[in-house]
């Protein structure tokens, strides 16, 4: 792993890392997505802030096709992605509210999405169907969550897998020595039945995204991008704020990693392994087929995901439903904020 916290109070710190990002630009030309395929979100978006930025991302690349959410909130999380998205001007993306493990914990988007939100449909086998259909070649599926929906599709047609590459976020074998990361351990069989496909997911452990470079605090580059007036921008700030009031005065930055990954971002590197999965969900030596993460490059990541996040703009002042049925704006920033 290398690279260092980014976004610094330390003026010299932030200056150096200024130059760093000319030199990116003229390097990468902004590391265009090697990945031009068809591309499904799978999160759980509105615990840990980490998944809104991911959406948010996600939502400005042409290929994301699909949102299914996972671990759901009684179809909140679905509510939730369907309006930033629909903000982001990405209406044309279906998403499906996923499998719901009856979790109510760890909330943080508390009254931030309007009432006149809809419900979102929930049959996810057809809609992932649909996308197969419509699309010839493989399919990226990134899942921030727990893989109970890859699981019930795989379920469903067996067959399936054959057109996916799956890319996953947390399956730490050495970050504790104690039980699984959450994303594993919230749906084991699941995520044993998707390893025993044969599939070959690529795995995000813990041992390198739970990193000090990786962490989102007030004075990050990333939450201070999103302090401005664009509904966005003030939807996964209020999401990010209620975070730190309630959970803890930083986030890691999960989410976004494993979504470059997914999409073939340069700044990670990943090894073929065979691995297999315990009784408490954590992954060690074993028969099943993956490619694990590493290493990550720090130092180019987080000026990625700050370039991506000034590019996010909404193109709605408000969600245009709530003209059609006298609904207002879900919760704006809290009175003081800047």
């Amino acid at each position: 792993m290398t690279g260092e916290p980014y976004g610094s109070a330390n003026p010299q710190v932030d200056a150096a890392r200024a130059g760093s990002l000319d030199e990116l630009r003229n390097k990468y030309e902004w590391y265009p997505e090697p990945w031009s395929g068809p591309l499904i979100l799978d999160t759980d978006v509105g615990g840990e802030p980490d998944d809104a930025l991911a959406l948010g991302v996600a939502a400005g690349m042409p290929s994301l096709m699909l949102v299914v959410t996972s671990d759901e909130h009684g179809g909140r999380r679905a509510r939730f992605a369907r309006y930033l998205l629909d903000l982001l001007g990405r209406s044309d993306v279906p998403v499906v509210a996923g499998v719901d493990l009856g979790n109510e914990h760890r909330w943080a988007a508390e009254e931030l999405v309007p009432d006149h939100i809809p419900a979102q449909p929930t049959d996810l086998t057809a809609a992932v169907s649909q996308v197969l259909e419509q699309h010839s070649g493989q399919i990226s599926w990134v899942v921030l969550g727990s893989m109970s929906n890859i699981a019930a599709v795989l379920a469903a047609d067996p067959t399936i897998g054959e057109r996916l590459i799956i890319t996953v976020q947390e399956g730490a074998h050495r970050y504790s020595t104690d039980h699984a990361q959450q994303n594993f351990a919230l749906d084991l069989p699941a995520a044993r039945k998707v390893l025993a496909a044969g599939i070959g997911p690529w795995i995000v452990p813990g041992e390198v995204s739970f990193h000090l470079s990786n962490e989102l605090d007030a004075e990050s580059r990333e939450y201070r991008v999103l302090r401005s007036q664009d509904p966005a921008h003030i939807l996964i700030s209020d999401h990010i704020d209620q975070w730190f009031e309630d959970f803890s005065p930083s986030a890691t930055l999960h989410g976004p990693l494993t979504l470059a990954l997914g999409v073939g971002m340069p700044f990670l590197a990943a090894a073929p392994a065979s691995v297999g999965v315990d009784e408490v969900g954590r992954i060690g030596p074993g028969n099943e087929p993956v490619f694990v993460v590493r290493s990550v490059n720090y130092r180019h990541y987080r000026p990625w995901l700050v370039h991506r996040l000034e590019m996010m703009e909404s193109v709605l002042a408000h969600h245009p439903t709530a003209d059609q049925v006298g609904g207002q704006p879900g919760r704006t920033r809290r009175a003081g904020s800047a």
